[in-house]
């Protein structure tokens, strides 16, 4: 071969190299704003805050319904992540919660989203649902309690996969009833985020049609030296 030829070659298969295994930036940085609810700050009033339909002063996120904002200073009853958390039925009732301002997405990438769904000992496991877009739910129940009434509440962490059919993404977390299976006291919501996953770029075609006449270059350059 060459010496024409192999630095052809070379140049190629960096070109591919670059096409084919570019991670796209940012994955793995949490996409929301203010994720585990600790804006407002309510842990120095002991005391939980309830919010009516419409209220946005929840950073990042509109409440659906009505929503507690509950600090790890009342009743002792701690995060999943940070101080604060979410009890989607308010002080009671179903069909509740909160939806997360849009955020900008890549159409055709892949998205993890994550969060935590708490119970409270003495009133039993917890059902929340879980839209993205406006579009149907996916119920999610964690059925597990805590085990001492000195530490009640219970944390489960859920995940989804998303594929980006659309430029923005919002999430509409609610309270659900589940048969046996939710109960309208406390469902807590708690430590969401929404990830980006390595996106592999394709080849364009343009790069396979450089490939090709590359390869020519190579088999010329071989057959004259031959």
């Amino acid at each position: 071969m060459t010496r024409l030829a192999h630095k052809t070659l070379r140049a190629l298969a960096t070109v591919v190299a670059l096409h084919v295994a570019s991670p796209s930036a940012a994955s793995g940085q949490n996409l929301l704003t203010n994720a585990s609810f600790e804006e407002p700050n309510i842990v120095s009033t002991n005391n939980y805050a309830l919010y009516g339909n419409g209220f946005t002063g929840i950073t990042g996120w509109t409440v659906v319904g009505g929503t507690q904002l509950t600090p790890d200073t009342y009743l002792g009853l701690p995060a999943s992540q940070g101080r604060q958390w979410l009890d989607l039925t308010g002080i009671i009732g179903y069909d509740k919660g909160v939806r997360s301002n849009a955020i900008s997405v890549m159409l055709g990438q892949s998205y993890t989203i994550s969060w935590d769904i708490g119970n409270y000992l003495p009133f039993g496991v917890s059902t929340m649902g879980l839209g993205l877009n406006g579009g149907s739910e996916l119920l999610y129940t964690n059925a597990s309690l805590a085990v001492t009434p000195f530490s009640p509440m219970n944390w489960m962490r859920f995940t989804r996969t998303w594929v980006a059919d659309a430029p923005t993404l919002q999430l509409e977390f609610l309270g659900r009833a589940n048969g046996s299976l939710s109960q309208e006291l406390v469902i807590g919501l708690d430590n969401v985020s929404v990830t980006q996953g390595i996106a592999v770029v394709p080849e364009p075609a343009s790069v396979v049609l450089m490939a090709t006449g590359f390869a020519g270059i190579a088999v010329v350059a071989r057959r004259k030296r031959a």
